[in-house]
């Protein structure tokens, strides 16, 4: 669940749930109009079978007729007529802090990195959540996975944050793992085998990796090297019919996160555009200061000026800044993939002086200056504003 939705759903029950009350309450009477119904069908029903029930009773009844009216009995008990479901309703005042709950437990304890603080705020928060959960919808609603759900604090102490252990075989390896080829070996370490099986899959990985990010450089074999790697990465083959397609386009999804998980790199980059496109002012703007803030790091006789081509204060034998770049279609952070303009594209960054920062990722694009060994990755971004809902009554953040 993102910042975004924790943002949302209060406001989102603010303003719907009259109206969800409101409808519940017509559903209720609605349901007690059924009960009144169902009671009397009931009552109906019991009558026609206590008045067969005499008729088969009878020691004088014929045996067929006995026969014909057991077997109605039979009908008539297997259509008994069944009491209408009681209505629940469609949202609940208290589902807010539940699902507050809920959230602010999944980003305490499930980040890259935790403190002992944050998570014994997230165990208390997951448990708030399963003790209220039981409240609301009772136990009948409850799964075993809420039960599992109690073992993670525990097992976060012992082994380490989720990203480092939690279902990292059971769930991203274990296809992997299972189609390693060992030459009907039985016996022995297969453990050892099929990790060193995945071992060599991952430095012939990171080599393709490594090739399709290679800078152009003009050269006929830089390029084909570059378009067969990442054919290679992000291309299956044609699939010949509509199931088959959707099949493996579920494939492609779970290699996707495969891959992206077992990264070797911090940070991957996703398919180039096939063509540069011109920087606007603002983003020329924000790549130029970013640059000049890098050379200031650089000892005063090594720096090169950089200016804008269209900058009149620019000197003679000045280095002008590159307009142009190309977009990326995601970039891999930490084991996660962003993609620009969908979910994964909102996103939390921290920045000096900005220690909490929530925004909507609008593209990457790669930068190529002249003067600099390696290309810069930027992103575009358009900021979330914090928004004042003091006016909602029962705040349910008071306590996250």
């Amino acid at each position: 669940m993102s910042d975004c939705d924790m943002v949302e759903i209060p406001l989102i029950w603010h303003q719907f749930l009259p109206e969800a009350a409101k409808d519940h309450e017509i559903a209720c009477k609605k349901h007690e109009a059924a009960l009144r119904k169902h009671d009397d069908a009931a009552r109906k029903h019991e009558s026609e079978l206590q008045t067969l029930g005499t008729q088969v009773a009878d020691s004088n009844i014929d045996p067929r007729q006995r026969t014909k009216l057991d077997k109605k009995i039979k009908d008539l008990v297997a259509k008994s007529p069944k009491p209408p479901s009681k209505p629940t309703p469609r949202m609940q005042d208290a589902e807010v802090p539940l699902m507050l709950s809920l959230a602010g437990a999944l980003k305490l304890l499930l980040g890259g990195s935790t403190t002992e603080e944050q998570r014994q705020r997230g165990a208390c928060l997951l448990f708030a959540y399963l003790q209220d959960f039981k409240r609301i919808y009772g136990v009948d609603a409850m799964v075993p996975n809420h039960h599992y759900a109690t073992h993670i604090p525990a097992q976060l102490e012992e082994y380490g944050t989720v990203y480092e252990i939690w279902a990292f075989l059971a769930e991203r390896l274990n296809k992997t793992l299972k189609s390693t080829n060992q030459n009907n070996r039985r016996g022995g370490q297969q453990e050892v085998t099929m990790m060193r099986e995945f071992d060599r899959h991952m430095q012939v990985r990171a080599i393709v990796d490594h090739v399709s990010n290679l800078a152009p450089d003009g050269t006929l074999a830089v390029d084909v090297s570059r378009t067969i790697t990442q054919r290679f990465l992000h291309e299956s083959r044609e699939a010949r019919g509509t199931v088959e397609a959707t099949g493996t386009a579920g494939q492609d999804r779970e290699r996707r996160v495969q891959d992206d998980a077992c990264l070797s790199t911090l940070v991957g980059l996703g398919i180039q555009s096939a063509r540069a496109f011109n920087l606007d002012i603002p983003l020329c703007n924000g790549v130029l200061d970013w640059y000049r803030q890098q050379q200031r790091n650089v000892p005063a006789g090594e720096q090169a000026s950089l200016y804008h081509a269209h900058d009149r204060h620019a000197p003679s034998g000045a280095t002008f800044l590159d307009p142009t770049a190309r977009t990326l279609s995601y970039v891999v952070l930490n084991g996660r993939r962003i993609t620009p303009k969908t979910s994964s594209g909102i996103v939390k960054v921290s920045l000096d002086g900005h220690p909490y920062l929530a925004g909507d990722v609008v593209q990457f694009f790669l930068h190529q200056q002249p003067g600099f060994s390696s290309p810069a990755i930027f992103a575009e971004m358009m900021w979330l504003v914090p928004q004042n809902i003091a006016q909602v009554a029962n705040n349910p953040w008071h306590e996250l």
